[in-house]
């Protein structure tokens, strides 16, 4: 995708660098499109002839990260099971404990402010 993005983009340097060569009478302008259009095509020849490296070092790269990522073991349906029972009697116990407690409310008792005059 990359590479036919980067061989369209030099293309299409190298179509407007030709019409300029093709229609300008400045020798100066007219060597400068060429010169463009030499370094375009070497461009385009440098990506095209690089890609199987890339490809390579994006699959290396790939495999090497397969092999770094753990896999997590998924429970089976009697520990999945065992797991929600528990957590199923730990909320119960916690509901009794919570009922059991008594209720206490607290009650305001004046006292003497030191700095008051009585």
């Amino acid at each position: 995708m990359a590479v036919s993005k980067s061989c369209a983009a030099l293309d299409s340097i190298t179509a407007t660098a030709w019409n300029i060569a093709k229609n300008t009478d400045d020798d100066r302008v007219k060597l400068n499109a060429l010169t463009l259009i030499k370094e375009t095509e070497k461009d385009k020849i440098d990506i095209v002839s690089n890609v199987n490296l890339v490809d390579q070092v994006i699959d290396a790269a790939e495999q090497k990260q397969r092999v770094a990522i753990p896999t997590i073991p998924t429970p089976s349906e009697e520990e999945e099971q065992a797991i929600a029972d528990e957590y199923i009697r730990d909320t119960k116990y916690s509901e009794k404990e919570e009922d059991s407690a008594p209720v206490t409310r607290a009650r305001a008792i004046p006292v003497d402010d030191p700095g008051e005059d009585r």
